[in-house]
């Protein structure tokens, strides 16, 4: 356990400038480490809320941040040939689809839209709802959705579901935590 632990290296962000800074200094520190090959931010999320309120009311100016960490992101992972894995809150839900919305007026692939809203809501998990700027949403290539499951009948089950972005492919794995470790359904 402790070998394990010293391999671990814990950076503490207070903002999102200081979570530019440190990405920059990573870059310097990975090149150093090549036996270093997964990166983990907890959470992606985190300084939303205080970027959105930072007094522009430009919606491009109080993402300007979260695009600089996506786009340094992308570089680091190329160069360094990490997996991130990031948390982020689910803010945000999509509503109920009613027909005409806007997004059919655009040209929404409705038959590929209908057959996900399908699947998530016959898993009983809500829609994603993105609010990551543009380029973080191009960066993700698979999203995991980690769910408690609500019923009675399923009382003390998780569910985590991925998505593979490019082409929508998903799948449930159902497990429950037991004193003897995680135990899949």
């Amino acid at each position: 356990m402790k070998a394990c632990l010293k391999r671990l290296h814990v950076l503490k962000c207070v903002n999102s400038e200081h979570l530019l800074i440190t990405l920059h200094s990573l870059d310097n520190f990975l090149s150093g480490k090549p036996s270093i090959t997964v990166l983990m931010i907890d959470s992606i999320s985190a300084f939303y809320w205080l970027d959105r309120c930072s007094g522009s009311t430009c919606s491009v100016k109080q993402e300007e941040n979260a695009r600089r960490i996506a786009q340094l992101l992308k570089s680091i992972i190329a160069e360094h040939s990490l997996v991130l894995f990031a948390t982020k809150q689910a803010l945000f839900q999509k509503s109920q689809h009613k027909p005409n919305e806007v997004g059919d007026i655009f040209g929404d692939s409705h038959e590929t839209s209908s057959k996900k809203r399908r699947f998530s809501l016959s898993l009983g998990i809500p829609e994603h709802q993105e609010f990551m700027c543009k380029a973080w949403k191009k960066l993700v290539t698979y999203r995991w959705v980690l769910t408690k499951k609500s019923n009675i009948s399923e009382n003390g089950k998780y569910s985590i579901i991925q998505e593979r972005l490019k082409d929508q492919c998903t799948r449930e794995c159902v497990f429950t935590i037991q004193d003897t470790g995680i135990v899949v359904q």
